[in-house]
């Protein structure tokens, strides 16, 4: 099904601000098929962030992401405390 065509694998962009859902759109039309990052859902500002801070936060996350069609990791505070 590939014949005469030029495939590449698709490329993982490692830092992530999860403030939008739209980025996933925008990631796969640009050919990316794996986000690394975090955050804590939509945000404005400065109050983005690359890492989802606790397990509350983690969870919402999963859930959020689960119907996207790319591959996602999600970064993690190492503990809960402020």
């Amino acid at each position: 099904a590939g014949n005469g065509k030029l495939l590449t694998a698709g490329a993982v962009d490692a830092h992530v601000h999860f403030i939008s859902p739209t980025l996933v759109d925008q990631a796969l039309s640009s050919g990316i098929t794996t986000l690394v990052g975090g955050g804590t859902g939509p945000a404005e500002g400065t109050k983005a962030t690359t890492v989802t801070p606790g397990p509350w936060h983690l969870a919402r996350m999963f859930e959020a992401l689960e119907t996207f069609p790319v591959n996602i990791g999600l970064l993690g505070k190492g503990n809960t405390m402020s």
